[in-house]
């Protein structure tokens, strides 16, 4: 019950009340990956990173194929800089499920950190594949093309698409984030 509420507390956004009843549920149930993963993440919220790194660690030790404590795992690595570990966790989430365009998106930005960009354009490409109306990944593989000189065209082309993606879904934010981008001659 105390994870339930914490999910409804979560999506109202009130995210100490979500930790809370996280914290409760697994602490009642030791063993739920799910109140450990779920408080991994309010803890994440909350940027206490160490912590939340233990959780999604302690998800991981107890149900090896989760792959959402993988991918929250690695969002906690990207965090810290630790890049070549969030790799890492984002492939062996990828592993367990290779459907979750986020998953992709996420390495992507991590290999992108790395500057491994054609590894990043591969991974926002899978996650097109899979959510053609995901405008994070054209956003994402706009900024890495837009780097690479013989890619200005798709890059502008990326970029016109996310944007008409956020403005589709009403993210006015990302749009002006998007349009605000320039491509250098």
């Amino acid at each position: 019950a105390y994870n339930h509420r914490g999910m409804a507390f979560e999506a109202l956004g009130r995210i100490k009340e979500a930790a809370k009843d996280y914290a409760r549920a697994a602490r009642l149930n030791p063993q739920s990956v799910a109140a450990i993963n779920n408080r991994g993440a309010a803890r994440m919220e909350e940027k206490k990173y160490e912590a939340a790194l233990a959780d999604f660690t302690k998800a991981i030790k107890l149900k090896p194929d989760f792959a959402p404590a993988y991918n929250n795992r690695g969002m906690v690595q990207a965090t810290l800089g630790k890049m070549d570990a969030a790799v890492n966790d984002y492939s062996k989430a990828l592993n367990l499920n290779g459907n979750n365009a986020s998953f992709y998106v996420n390495r992507g930005l991590a290999y992108a950190a790395l500057d491994k960009n054609d590894a990043a354009i591969s991974d926002y490409t899978s996650a097109i594949q899979l959510e053609p109306n995901n405008p994070k990944a054209y956003h994402a593989r706009a900024v890495v093309r837009m780097a690479i000189a013989e890619q200005k065209s798709e890059a502008k082309a990326d970029l016109d698409k996310a944007a008409e993606l956020y403005l589709k879904q009403g993210d006015r934010k990302e749009y002006d984030v998007v349009k605000s981008l320039t491509l250098k001659p």
